[in-house]
C-alpha cells in the first residue's frame, strides 16, 4: 500500500469545536439507541478531523469540568495517539497538530491534579515520546 492509498485527514477542527464535544459526550451513555448511535456517529467523524486532539487536550486541562468527561476525553486521546500517531497511519496526525501537542502536553499533564487522569495523560505522554524520541521531539 503506498502512502497515497492511506486514508487522510480531510478537516479541521478548533477551539469552538470544543463545546460541541463536550455536549456530544453524555448522548454516548443515552439509553435510546437512536441518540447514543447518532452521538457515535458524530464523535468518529471528530476523531478523524485535524485538531481532535488538541480539542481533547484543552477539555482535559480545564479542571472545573465534570471528572467523567476529562476522563473520557482522556481514554479517547489514548486511543487517537495507539491508532494515529505514526506517520503512515489511516488518518495519521498532521505535522503541525503532533507540533501543538508537544508543546503542550508537559505543561498540561503537570498542572493535572486528578490523579487517575495524570496517570492515563502520564502514560500518553509516554508513549508519544517512545514513538518520537530522539528524532521528532528532542
Amino acid at each position: 500500500m503506498s502512502r497515497h492509498d492511506i486514508p487522510q485527514r480531510t478537516h479541521s477542527l478548533n477551539e469552538s469545536h470544543t463545546p460541541q464535544i463536550i455536549a456530544l459526550i453524555p448522548s454516548l451513555l443515552s439509553p435510546d439507541n437512536n441518540i447514543r448511535k447518532q452521538a457515535e456517529s458524530t464523535l468518529k467523524t471528530l476523531s478523524l478531523a485535524n485538531n481532535y486532539l488538541c480539542c481533547l487536550l484543552q477539555i482535559i486541562s480545564q479542571e472545573k469540568l465534570q471528572f467523567q468527561l476529562r476522563q473520557f476525553c482522556s481514554i479517547e486521546f489514548k486511543n487517537g495517539v495507539e491508532r494515529h500517531w505514526r506517520k503512515h497511519a489511516p488518518y495519521a496526525i498532521q505535522p503541525h497538530e503532533k507540533d501543538i501537542l508537544r508543546s503542550q502536553l508537559l505543561s498540561a499533564v503537570m498542572h493535572l491534579t486528578t490523579e487517575s487522569i495524570f496517570d492515563l495523560m502520564s502514560f500518553n505522554l509516554a508513549r508519544i515520546a517512545r514513538m518520537d524520541c530522539p528524532n521528532e521531539w528532542p
